[in-house]
């Protein structure tokens, strides 16, 4: 059983350089593509929302919050106590799964 984010592609345009010309004078914004991370832990509470799940850091056990949105998978059956895997993405602050 295992929750897992939809994974999503963005498009990048492609960046063609000249070889005599002269670098734009302000900066330009970098794209940032969101990185996908996976983590393992045990449920303590999921609702609509939000999965928290307990893991095992360093011998101690560490609570990770998740939100969950419409693009969210879930697999089987997740009551409190199950054994999960969570691929989840970092955006604005939140670990979205």
């Amino acid at each position: 059983a295992g929750i897992a984010a939809t994974l999503y592609a963005v498009a990048l345009n492609g960046q063609h350089s000249k070889a005599n010309s002269d670098p734009p004078a302000v900066p330009q914004a970098k794209t940032i593509q969101p990185s996908t991370h996976f983590t393992q832990g045990t449920i303590t509470s999921i609702d609509a929302n939000q999965l928290v799940i307990t893991k095992k850091v360093r011998r101690k056990a560490k609570q990770e919050s998740f939100t969950l949105d419409s693009q969210t998978q879930r697999n089987g059956n997740l009551p409190a106590g199950t054994r999960v895997s969570v691929q989840y993405r970092e955006q604005n602050g939140e670990k979205i799964a």
